[in-house]
């Protein structure tokens, strides 16, 4: 039998594996692309929009987490 904790709801696989191909689609952007689709998806957080753009991809992905852990609970 196995424990619990070892077994993944299935709604978080699926958010991970659009979180993996969200960081694709991300990495091939230009940077000029990529601060284009941030500020038109996150007009409300415009930290999100400084840095480089590994930092923005970090944090776009990081917020993405996060809304999804305040969604479960």
């Amino acid at each position: 039998m196995k424990s619990r904790s070892k077994i993944k709801p299935i709604r978080k696989v699926f958010f991970i594996e659009n979180l993996n191909l969200l960081k694709r689609n991300l990495d091939y952007m230009s940077i000029s692309e990529l601060f284009e689709y941030v500020k038109e998806h996150y007009p409300e957080n415009e930290e999100l929009w400084v840095g480089s753009k590994k930092i923005i991809i970090r944090k776009i992905l990081n917020f993405e987490r996060n809304r999804m852990n305040e969604e479960e609970t």
